[in-house]
């Protein structure tokens, strides 16, 4: 099991070990930098939310959960954090004190994935089949979006929180209108025989497709999706998969069309991000190492986690 954290400086070419972090009691499942990259929350199997700053001094050990922590954000203004845990609860946390603000229940299974918007104003969580949107100040919930097949494992706000993407395991990426809680845009996996189904949903109806390979423009992933992300002008949506591949969606068009393919890693990708300026996509993977791609997405650079 993975109890060392390392922090990677990427500033200058090839990615170097800035420092290792120890102490941790148990899998390391999920981190997530503050906007200014001053402090990094840490949630793991020991059921606790660790928050560092960059010496990696100890700030504070947020307790409460009674199960593993699986997902961990901080709202844009940084006084927040928020945490989604296998014992089905959400947890808003005071990032400058380490007071719980409020504990969120309203769901059913694990809180594998959680995130704020643009401005703060809203959380997203995902569980078993279930997109939920709350008030995180005052701890209210707001509307529950149903669809998927199964567990979420990723949710993203695009930069203008004007659309909520998630992945699950059903294969599926979904693009959602938060205000109205419709889902907009499914991009489904291939099916056992090889086609595949689009779907798109215009003016509340639904208008569905099925084709073959070559000629489906949403051909999606085989196997879970396990973590999403927009680029910074909303332009581009990463998604990653146990199929270990990450496929790049062009989500202006309409209907959102798969723009590239990225190969290489040889296990399942379990985490995807972009840098502020949208130049780098940075992928982690079970195979032990990450991939820092450049701003063409076709040139890649190969770093080994251990």
């Amino acid at each position: 099991t993975v109890k060392v954290l390392r922090v990677w400086n990427t500033r200058y070419g090839t990615p170097e070990v800035e420092r290792t972090l120890e102490g941790h009691s148990g899998l390391i499942r999920c981190l997530s930098f503050n906007r200014k990259g001053t402090l990094l929350a840490i949630g793991g199997a020991d059921t606790t939310v660790k928050v560092r700053d960059l010496s990696g001094q100890l700030r504070f050990r947020l307790r409460g959960h009674t199960a593993p922590v699986w997902s961990v954000a901080f709202s844009p203004d940084s006084k927040m954090l928020v945490s989604g845990s296998y014992d089905e609860t959400i947890k808003l946390w005071d990032a400058r004190t380490g007071k719980e603000l409020h504990t969120l229940r309203g769901g059913t299974g694990y809180v594998l994935s959680v995130a704020f918007n643009h401005d703060g104003s809203l959380l997203a969580s995902g569980s078993d089949g279930k997109i939920q949107i709350w008030n995180p100040h005052k701890g209210r919930l707001l509307r529950t979006l149903s669809g998927h097949k199964g567990v979420v494992f990723g949710i993203c706000w695009s930069p203008d929180g004007k659309v909520l993407a998630s992945g699950g395991i059903d294969h599926s990426v979904r693009l959602w209108d938060p205000e109205t809680g419709r889902e907009t845009v499914t991009m489904r996996g291939h099916d056992g025989e090889g086609g595949c189904l689009c779907e798109k949903m215009n003016e509340g109806e639904w208008n569905e497709h099925v084709c073959v390979n070559a000629e489906c423009p949403l051909s999606g992933h085989t196997l879970k999706v396990r973590s999403l992300a927009f680029s910074p002008d909303g332009s581009l949506l990463a998604s990653a998969s146990e199929d270990t591949r990450v496929m790049l969606w062009d989500v202006l068009r309409d209907p959102p069309k798969l723009k590239e393919t990225l190969e290489g890693h040889t296990k399942g990708v379990n985490s995807v991000c972009f840098n502020e300026e949208g130049t780098l996509l940075v992928s982690g993977s079970w195979d032990r190492t990450f991939k820092v791609l450049s701003e063409t997405f076709n040139q890649q650079q190969d770093t080994p986690l251990c």
